[in-house]
């Protein structure tokens, strides 16, 4: 063979190979972007979800619905497997909870805690506990004006648990002087305020990330020196401060909670602010100096409810409640450096205008909530795919 026909089959053989990794691996990873609704709420079983989803111990997705059940206005907590089969747990009725917004949490006793944004005897929201099969339990209801508001009232964020039981949350208004609360509640109901937000913070929808030395760290929706929200840090049983203060510029009025990343820093979003005033990414140090990564323009996105989730790649990856291509929200991803991708463009059809964090399941998947949307634009529950590959779950589930 001569030295011509030998570069020539070499240069074939590149060709094909390069023709190979691009249908093969390239191909595949556009493809594996893809939204499938696992769920159309209607009305009976539930509707506008607001909060995230949880995956349980058994491998099921357990959540809420704002809306919906057998009492119609009220909401649900639902279980539902990763193959889209819906199983109602609980209907409120007002005098139990109302308008749930928030996701559950799977205590260390295995069953369920979470809080209604309305309702219980005193119509200010309430905490409660449920098992897997459906046992409900009204752990508490805030007292409102029985009490002077002292206790906080319509709870609109997530729960935490500490290592000794106990559950923390928040409390949107109520408490002195009027701004919220952080409450501690046992599982067995008592409750106590720990901590008031005062005059540098106001109106918390997120829950709190626990550090060390016993400190939280949580955002108010308004409130600090420029009045567009605030991070700060909580001791309980001491003094807090705003690591903080956003100017608008930066991002205005936080409504996520913050994850702390693998490399140390906390990152979450504000549903408004930044170049656009469309809302911002943005990555904070633990001392509180903080870096606008992204700032939303409505073609990618818009009025960022949700926080992130740092995936199994080390990117995170989120929801914008509006804006993209239909103006119906959209999924993104984002890197630690700033590098933004929109990933899905809700049509209204697969779901609209979602609210809720992302969660990622042992398949790779990501799973959430749109509070709009689908058949009956009740509001859906979908998976989507970036093509990550399936985890390995240490916990066995």
């Amino acid at each position: 063979m001569s030295l011509k026909t030998e570069s020539t089959v070499a240069c074939w053989a590149k060709t094909l190979f390069g023709l190979f990794f691009w249908v093969f691996f390239v191909v595949p990873t556009a493809d594996a972007q893809t939204l499938t609704t696992l769920y159309d709420f209607d009305n009976v079983h539930g509707a506008s979800p607001i909060g995230a989803l949880v995956r349980g111990s058994d491998g099921k997705l357990y959540g809420t619905t704002s809306s919906g059940g057998a009492f119609v206005y009220y909401g649900t907590i639902f279980a539902l497997t990763t193959e889209g089969s819906l199983t109602s747990l609980h209907s409120f009725n007002f005098t139990d909870g109302a308008s749930p917004a928030a996701a559950v949490l799977q205590g260390l006793d295995g069953s369920f805690y979470g809080t209604t944004y309305y309702g219980g005897i005193y119509a200010y929201g309430t905490v409660f506990k449920i098992t897997s099969s459906g046992g409900f339990t009204s752990l508490h209801s805030f007292h409102g004006m029985l009490d002077n508001y002292i206790e906080g009232t319509n709870p609109r964020a997530p729960l935490i648990q500490q290592a000794d039981g106990a559950l923390l949350g928040t409390t949107y208004q109520g408490g002195n002087p009027g701004r919220g609360t952080v409450f501690k509640i046992e599982p067995a109901g008592a409750l106590t305020t720990v901590y008031d937000f005062g005059f540098g913070a106001c109106c918390s929808e997120a829950g709190l990330v626990p550090t060390a030395g016993g400190r939280f760290i949580g955002t108010g929706q308004y409130g600090g020196q420029y009045g567009y929200g605030v991070v700060v840090s909580i001791y309980p049983a001491g003094p807090s401060t705003i690591l903080h203060a956003f100017k608008g510029t930066d991002g205005a009025n936080p409504t996520a909670a913050l994850i702390q990343a693998t490399d140390g820093f906390y990152y979450s979003t504000t549903s408004g602010g930044g170049t656009d005033d469309l809302g911002t990414v943005f990555k904070m140090s633990p001392s509180g100096v903080l870096e606008t990564l992204h700032s939303f323009s409505g073609a990618d996105g818009s009025f960022v409810s949700a926080g992130l989730i740092q995936a199994s790649d080390g990117n995170f990856y989120g929801t914008s409640s509006h804006g993209g291509t239909n103006n119906y929200g959209t999924i993104f991803r984002i890197t630690p450096k700033g590098a933004f991708e929109t990933l899905h463009n809700f049509t209204g059809t697969d779901g609209a205008n979602p609210e809720s964090n992302l969660i990622q399941g042992n398949d790779g998947k990501f799973y959430g909530t749109t509070l709009a949307g689908g058949t009956g634009n009740l509001g859906t529950v979908f998976s989507f795919s970036a093509g990550l590959p399936p985890l390995i779950d240490t916990a066995g589930r």
